[in-house]
């Protein structure tokens, strides 16, 4: 039984401890945040996650500077080049898997593309000859 007990409180100090760990990081992500945000030097959405856990979320600043609109997590950004690396990323650990090949077309997985012939290479070092993105998402 004093085993179980030992045990049992060994746990709970465990994860005492890691919530312990884990508010104060989280107080640290918050400090600093503050602090850029005290000298607008920071507007936009923080999500950090450990081990799966979200410890620390906050959106800072303004969504609409003129109307002085709070940003909020469900703010949209238009990100442009932002996420290039990270898709170009994805597509490499896809290949690497063998979940696509580079030589695609993209209508193998976007039949409703209306560029024929263009490979997923051609997208991943710009040379698809696409139009400008803009330019065709104002025309949808």
């Amino acid at each position: 039984m004093r085993n179980k007990f030992v045990f049992l409180v060994s746990i709970a100090l465990l994860l005492h401890t890691v919530a312990l760990a884990q508010s104060s990081k989280a107080k640290l992500i918050g400090d600093f945040v503050a602090a850029k945000q005290k000298y607008h030097h920071f507007n936009g959405n923080i999500l950090v996650t450990e081990n799966g856990k979200v410890i620390y979320k906050r959106s800072v600043g303004f969504s609409d500077l003129k109307t002085r609109k709070s940003l909020t997590d469900r703010s949209i950004f238009e990100i442009a080049s932002v996420t290039k690396q990270f898709t170009a990323a994805a597509i490499m650990l896809c290949r690497e898997r063998g979940l696509l090949n580079l030589n695609d077309s993209l209508s193998k997985y976007f039949p409703d593309l209306p560029f024929p012939g263009v490979t997923i290479r051609q997208m991943l070092t710009h040379t698809s000859g696409l139009p400008e993105q803009n330019e065709l998402m104002y025309k949808v």
